[in-house]
């Protein structure tokens, strides 16, 4: 049980990194599109990024433990109320967060799909272009010019596929909720 625990705190730190950086990049996203005034400032490549990683893996729980313990019936032999406790919320909480990763990921769908109509991904080894996002300060993303390709794309960035800025704005809309459910998780 132990072990477990140990292997679920180890996968929770690294869930609390990546949603952390998928906050840091939706509420970075949401505050470069709220200071455009029309969509001739709105740069492919930097829209690209900042909607680049929108969500979270999931954590694969290691309930079987205590499941068995739970179906053997061995929990009623713990006569200490505090250690009892702490298992029931340890099981709600992981119950809890497997729901706010299915609406999560509801959400991310929605944002993705909207986004993708209004950003060219057409990037050449784009994956060389994407940073290790959740491995990115906590205070902050990294400054993009520090990017090994960014300023090769930005010379030559392409066209953002729409040319009227509310359609960006409609994209970054859905953006908001997921940026506001995942904060409270982060």
């Amino acid at each position: 049980m132990i072990h477990d625990l140990e292997n679920d705190i180890t996968a929770l730190d690294i869930g609390i990194r990546q949603t952390k950086a998928a906050y840091l990049l939706l509420d970075s996203l949401i505050t470069y599109s709220r200071n455009l005034q029309n969509i001739n400032e709105a740069i492919n490549i930097d829209v690209y990024l900042l909607s680049s990683r929108n969500s979270y893996r999931a954590i694969a729980w290691s309930r079987s433990t205590f499941e068995e313990l739970k179906n053997s019936g061995a929990l009623r032999y713990v006569e200490n109320d505090s250690l009892l406790s702490l298992l029931n919320r340890y099981e709600a909480l992981t119950y809890h967060l497997d729901k706010d990763l299915t609406y999560d990921d509801e959400s991310a769908k929605i944002f993705g799909s909207s986004i993708r109509k209004v950003i060219d991904f057409n990037y050449p080894q784009s994956a060389n272009l994407l940073p290790n996002w959740y491995n990115m300060p906590v205070d902050g993303i990294p400054d993009f010019n520090t990017l090994e390709h960014y300023q090769k794309y930005r010379s030559n960035d392409l066209e953002l596929l729409t040319d009227n800025l509310n359609e960006l704005k409609i994209a970054v809309n859905h953006a908001i909720p997921l940026s506001f459910g995942i904060r409270i998780r982060a």
